[in-house]
């Protein structure tokens, strides 16, 4: 019995292979894109839970006024914690060295085969760090990873890069070009973790008095203990224990170590891509409805028919079930295979290597099964129902003369397919818009054709002569030092003035600088002047920028002193408001200190070059560096490229949902394309008989497309005020931003109008062209 409705439902399809390319197209890209991504979203809720203590391991969290929740506590807070609560097994603190200075390697330093490289993800951790976290070590023991100041824990990264199919433990590596290195164990870091670095160093100094405040802390909670009540007792702590009053309460909270990835920006993204993903499946489904239900109208004689001769309404229903099955089990796996396909170059867009994971969990593969039941029922049961009850006479009657529920429920759901479209489309544009007015803005400084190399030991102990022998080339225009890029200015501390009102007033972003740094940049001076090296007594001066000085509170901070430090020194010059982050956050209170004092924070060399001959200039460059520091490799940055990198991941975002805003519109073609076909089948009749009363195609065009867009309208009346309420809360997430502009509502609307128009018109134009008479004669 079985194998003949299989039969049937075969022949059917194949009967009507229109329609059933046109669902099994619609329904495997819906099936794709909720693969693709929920996968990511699997990624993202998977980070961190394979650790065994999971449920002990919290990380500390301070919460600001604003409501932000930082990720970063100072150093001293979480051993000050521990002295106090016996609910704390252990804790570590973890410090990231890219900030502080710059790590280079020499690989097999005592072989001809040495090997220099700077690498950027070097952390120093606590030796209780790889007891408290459960990596996988390929090699090494546990209990002996970080005992000991030089040893050092490498990722299998690195591993494979430097030491590849070898045991690595024992051998030694020479950091920075001062401090030997023994690697004492090679540790898996996956993926889906928040320690993506690939060298561990123990901390070696007493953190206990340090309360700079730049990096995570993590605690290993005693079992049994009260998460609520512990949070309850440590609230207050920071604001108990800062040795500077705090300008307003700072709530400390502790946040499970499976949900930090989440708690720390994760959650608004995770949330927003699986609404979409839910919605796109939505709209494939209801697409397949839709066109199921416009395919069915043409089979109600053979409803009718079949029931004369004998069929009953449970086998009518089974053959309309086991067509939808068939049909949506063919999307499945072709939607499998185009999902492996295509996943690898997705790579870029979600910043990782994503993978669907049904192999090493086969529960994913239960699960689609029961989405594409779901969807097989949802598409087969109101058509199935609509066209098989009654007698055999009603259901010959409704094909003269259809039932106006299927109108609606085909009305309502292609509106809100094109409105998803629509709305996907808007937000799509208004991203795109604010990344180009992030990028485009006026920084307050300029890094055209400046590159920047890292301060190592060799050129930091010949800089003077590093600089005189730059300077002297024709395509070098000016050479200067700082801490880091203009952009990357996100170092704070506390300052002191007279007469300060306010003490907890105070906290700075700053820069050590050479004199030149603002010079080579191009900010822009509004009151007194820049640094000079001809004046010997600048070195214990201060530039601040426009916002510092309106903190101050003076008229006129010119002549007025600062104390950073312990080194006091009058203010010379007011610099022009600068970007020092990127846009998401606001401008604050900045200062410029050259004291050589504190030379040993300069990170980075800066070098603008000339407009034209980078490549010599960049040679020479190369040159000088092996010359007076050979034992550090030659790496080089146009800052260009980095001042980009400060919104990939607003880029990365356009880019995703102008896609999954295009395969929707897609989508929804399909469904345009079996709403207008049921349209011109319904109104067949009405329509020869008009084009035997001389109505042309432009007539009958007008007739159809009068409620096709008057639909359309609703859709996007409603998009534009679901992409407002979504936009306004993203636009949010930057401190300057745009307003949405005419073109970013105009450009979808007529995009959706244009694709609803051409669908169609191909689904309308057999039967416009078709001799009336024939048509007639049938009826």
């Amino acid at each position: 019995m079985w194998l003949i409705y299989i039969k049937i439902a075969f022949r059917i399809l194949l009967r009507n292979r229109r329609f059933s390319l046109i669902n099994l197209a619609g329904l495997t890209v819906g099936l794709a894109s909720f693969i693709i991504i929920m996968s990511w979203v699997k990624n993202e809720i998977s980070f961190d839970r394979f650790h065994q203590k999971r449920s002990r391991i919290v990380q500390l969290a301070v919460k600001h006024p604003s409501g932000i929740l930082d990720a970063n506590t100072p150093y001293a807070m979480p051993s000050g914690i521990a002295s106090l609560f016996p609910e704390i097994e252990s804790y570590s603190v973890l410090m990231r060295m890219e900030s502080r200075l710059t790590c280079s390697f020499i690989f097999n330093p005592d072989s001809v085969e040495r090997v220099k490289a700077y690498e950027p993800a070097v952390v120093r951790v606590d030796t209780g760090f790889f007891g408290i976290f459960d990596f996988p070590l390929l090699y090494g023991a546990k209990d002996q990873l970080l005992t000991r100041p030089e040893f050092v824990v490498i990722s299998s990264r690195i591993a494979d890069i430097y030491y590849p199919d070898v045991d690595p433990v024992g051998r030694t590596l020479l950091f920075n070009n001062s401090q030997l290195l023994t690697i004492s164990g090679v540790a898996d870091i996956p993926g889906n973790t928040f320690a993506q670095f690939d060298f561990f160093l123990p901390i070696v100094e007493d953190l206990s008095e340090n309360w700079n405040w730049a990096d995570p802390s993590f605690l290993l909670m005693k079992p049994g203990t009260d998460m609520l009540r512990f949070n309850q007792k440590i609230a207050s702590y920071l604001n108990d224990h800062y040795p500077n009053p705090l300008a307003e309460t700072f709530i400390i909270e502790t946040i499970p170590i499976h949900k930090t990835h989440l708690a720390f920006g994760g959650r608004g993204r995770v949330f927003l891509f699986g609404s979409i993903a839910i919605l796109l499946i939505l709209v494939a489904s209801l697409n397949y409805m839709n066109l199921a239900s416009a395919n069915y109208t043409r089979r109600i004689r053979e409803m009718g028919i079949r029931k004369v001769l004998g069929a009953r309404r449970r086998q009518l229903v089974v053959n309309f079930l086991l067509e939808s099955y068939i049909l949506a089990m063919g999307a499945l796996v072709l939607s499998l295979f185009l999902v492996e396909l295509v996943l690898p170059s997705m790579t870029p867009l979600f910043g990782k290597r994503i993978e669907i994971g049904y192999l090493d969990q086969p529960i994913i593969l239960v699960l689609l099964l029961i989405i594409v039941g779901l969807i097989s029922i949802l598409a087969s049961i109101y058509p199935s129902v609509l066209f098989t009850k009654g007698n055999p006479v009603d259901v010959l009657h409704r094909s003269i003369h259809p039932k106006s529920r299927r109108s609606v429920i085909i009305l309502i759901t292609t509106i809100f397919q094109f409105t998803l479209s629509i709305a996907l489309m808007i937000s799509t544009l208004v991203v795109i818009h604010q990344v180009k007015y992030a990028t485009q803005a006026d920084l307050g400084f300029s890094v055209e054709n400046v590159v920047s190399i890292p301060m190592n030991q060799g050129i930091g102990n010949n800089l003077p002569a590093f600089l005189l022998r730059l300077e002297s080339h024709p395509d070098i225009e000016i050479v200067s030092a700082g801490q880091a890029p203009p952009y990357h200015e996100d170092y704070k501390t506390n300052l002191d003035w007279e007469n300060r009102e306010d003490e907890r007033l105070g906290l700075f972003r700053f820069s050590i600088c050479l004199n030149n740094y603002p010079d080579i940049f191009d900010m822009q001076i509004v009151a007194g002047r820049m640094f000079s090296k001809d004046i010997g007594t600048d070195v214990d001066k201060f530039i601040i920028n426009e916002t510092a000085a309106g903190i101050l509170g003076f008229d006129d901070p010119l002549g007025q002193s600062l104390t950073m430090w312990g080194l006091k020194g009058e203010i010379i010059g007011v610099v022009k408001d600068f970007h020092h982050v990127s846009l998401h956050r606001e401008i604050l209170p900045h200062v410029f200190n050259i004291h050589p004092s504190n030379y040993r924070n300069l990170q980075f060399l800066f070098i603008k070059l000339g407009p034209h001959n980078h490549a010599d200039a960049l040679a020479y460059i190369e040159s000088v560096c092996q010359d007076l520091a050979k034992e550090f490799p030659f790496s080089y940055t146009f800052l260009e490229d980095g001042l980009g990198e400060l919104y990939d991941a607003d880029k990365n975002l356009s880019r995703i949902l102008g896609l999954f805003a295009l395969l929707t519109l897609v989508i929804s073609s399909l469904g345009i394309y079996g709403l207008a076909f049921y349209s011109v089948e319904k109104k067949s009749k009405e329509i020869n008989i008009r084009k035997v009363y001389g109505a042309g195609l432009g007539n009958i065009l007008a007739l159809i497309y009068r409620s096709l867009f008057s639909r359309i309208g609703i859709s996007l009346f409603l998009a534009i005020g679901l992409s407002l309420f979504g936009m306004t809360r993203w636009l949010q997430n930057f401190a300057y931003r745009i307003a949405p502009e005419l073109l970013d509502f105009l450009i979808p609307a007529l995009l959706a109008f244009g694709v609803a128009g051409v669908a169609t018109i191909l689904a309308m134009w057999r039967s416009v062209r078709q001799n009336p008479a024939d048509e007639l004669k049938q009826e």
